[in-house]
This record gives C-alpha cells, structure tokens and sequence, in this order.
C-alpha cells in the first residue's frame, strides 16, 4: 500500500476533464479559490502534458504562477487522454508522485487524507475511440494500470476508505442506462475494452470502499450522480450502497465542485466561457 502525506482539508475543490483547457481550468481554480476551498483536484484529462510545445510549456508556467500565487498545489489524477510517454519523463519522488512546480500528478493507485475522512485514489480509465488513436500519439496503453499496480490501493489487510478520488467511475445501472442510447456509436471492440476496464474499476471500488462510500469521477463528459447497491468481490459477495459523483468536462455544466467532506455533500457548476477567457486573457497579458 502506499499512503501519501498529503491532506486535502475539509473543502476539496474538484475540476472535471481539462484537455488541456487553461483558460477553463485557471478560472476554474479561482472560483475554487473564492469559494474557500482548502485544496484542488483535477479527475483526469488533464492534458498539459501531450504535445510538449512552446505554448503548452508557456502555459504550465503560467498555470504554476497562479498556483504559487495562491499558496496551493494541484493535484491531478490521471485519466485515459493523457501522453504517459511525457508524464513518465518526470522523474518521480519516493511516494511515487510526479511534481512540477505546483502540479502533484499523484501515482496510478494510493491513498491520502482529507480532513478525518480516509482517501483513495485510482487512475486511468479505457478509451472507447481507441481505434481511432494514433499508438503513442494520441492513445496510450499506459491508460489502463497494471495488474500491480492498484495493490498500492487496494489491501485486503487495510481498512477500507471513505472517498475515491478517480477518473472513471461506478458501473452501475444509471450509468449504464444513461451510456445506452450511444452504445451503437462506436466500433464494437473498442467499447468491449472500454466497458471491460469500467467494470474491473467497478470490482477495485467496491473491494476498498466503506459502505455508504463516495466515487468521485470525470471521464464521460457529462454530471451524474447515482446512489446505488454493488456487490464486493469475493466468496461473500457482501451488498454494498455507493454513491457516484461524475463531474462533466470544460464549459459544460458541472464540470467543477466542491466536496465537503463532513457531510460527503458536492456542490458543482459551470465557468461561463466568454468571461473565463476575458480573464485569461487578461492575466496572460500581465504575466508576459
């Protein structure tokens, strides 16, 4: 198991997928910074990490400046639509965490604090376009973790956690009504793999989660949330209730929150895209 010192206090501000958005994910982080959030967690799809060009490095340098400004890291989990070829570049610390600057890109699998609830996270997710990805291009077979590597979360031994930070999320019957009507959109074996990824994440949830646990999510590009009962893995198959939060994508509504975590209570809107990018504009402008 590997626990990382980090805790992400009582108010955690969660930002859906970015792609590399920064405009979305600056303004982003100071409505988070308005409202009181003590820290700030990206669900994967991060994405300023894939080409590796002058503008996309001129972008994390602002990013940071704005991190360093506000005295707060950024902690990403990794999804499915990032180049882990550039990410595995960063050499990383003994927790095996990746920093740059304030960025925290945390490993595949661990575990970490927020306030008195106990935190895990997962990342990764499969891609259901991957057949229309360029190899090591525009899709990677790092998106999936290894066999070994969710043991960093998941521990027969160890308690169970109260909160899953990841980039997928529940398979559950709401999701997958809701996923129904797009099932014929895409090539049969692509959603064959995405679907078999989801549902081994679903097993890896259910077998580290407390009862009546919290799944925080990205990756389907749209806010959902469901309370339902999933069955843990093993001989017992013991029931369990779950609930699952996924926050949607850049300008869409709902793709940043707030989770208190005394109640398990998430609060999501949207960033009006015209005004983020006055702004944007605004403060790259000062900045050069």
């Amino acid at each position: 198991m590997n626990t990382l010192n980090i805790d992400l206090g009582e108010e955690v501000g969660l930002i859906g997928d970015v792609h590399g958005n920064l405009p979305f994910l600056i303004e982003a982080i100071f409505q988070l910074e308005a409202r009181g959030a003590a820290s700030l967690v990206q669900l994967g799809d991060f994405g300023m990490l894939w080409d590796g060009s002058a503008h996309e490095r001129a972008g994390l340098s602002t990013l940071n400046k704005v991190l360093r400004a506000m005295d707060k890291d950024l902690v990403v989990i990794l999804g499915n639509h990032e180049n882990y070829t550039m990410v595995n570049t960063v050499e990383p610390a003994a927790d095996k965490s990746r920093t740059i600057g304030r960025v925290v890109i945390l490993p595949r699998a661990g575990r970490l604090r927020a306030g008195k609830k106990s935190v895990g996270f997962l990342s990764g997710a499969g891609s259901v376009d991957r057949s229309s990805r360029r190899p090591r291009r525009s899709w990677w077979p790092d998106e999936l973790p290894t066999e070994e590597e969710p043991q960093d979360l998941v521990d027969d031994l160890a308690p169970r956690v109260n909160i899953l930070l990841a980039h997928d999320a529940l398979r559950g019957p709401a999701l997958k009504n809701r996923l129904a009507s797009s099932r014929n959109l895409w090539n049969a074996n692509d959603l064959a793999y995405a679907e078999a990824a989801s549902d081994v994440f679903t097993a890896r949830a259910t077998a580290v989660l407390s009862d009546g646990g919290l799944v925080l999510s990205g990756h389907y590009h749209f806010r959902h949330t469901a309370n339902e009962m999933f069955t843990r893995p093993g001989k017992t198959g013991a029931p369990i209730w779950l609930r699952s939060e996924i926050l949607s994508a850049e300008w869409d509504e709902g793709a940043v929150g707030v989770l208190d975590t005394r109640t398990l209570a998430v609060q999501t809107w949207s960033i009006d895209q015209a005004a983020a990018r006055i702004g944007y504009d605004a403060l790259t402008t000062r900045t050069e």
